[in-house]
């Protein structure tokens, strides 16, 4: 069985190091997410979470989803990546096909 790690609430300055260490303790991959932006509040209760709040603040930095994933390829030898969010109706369509 494999188990993988999501990164989509850690810092940018912490995904190299935080890949490096899920290879050396046996991870098959790492997940992220993004958003291209957060609500400053929200009516609705986030269905992720028991109090129903967003597990992370309205100002937290996503960075661009491939440029992190190769950042984090680049640091180690064998871990898989994957997106476990990429809202690609708020992208062009021409650039994300580039991938």
């Amino acid at each position: 069985m494999d188990f993988w790690i999501s990164a989509s609430t850690a810092g940018v300055e912490q995904l190299a190091d935080l890949a490096r260490k899920a290879e050396q303790v046996g991870f098959a991959g790492v997940s992220l997410g993004e958003h291209l932006f957060t609500p400053a509040r929200s009516d609705s209760s986030y269905p992720g979470a028991a109090d129903g709040r967003m597990p992370w603040p309205p100002n937290m930095p996503f960075p661009d989803l491939w440029v992190a994933i190769g950042a984090m390829a680049a640091a180690t030898t064998r871990l898989r990546f994957t997106n476990n969010v990429y809202i690609l109706p708020l992208r062009n369509p021409f650039v994300a096909a580039q991938g």
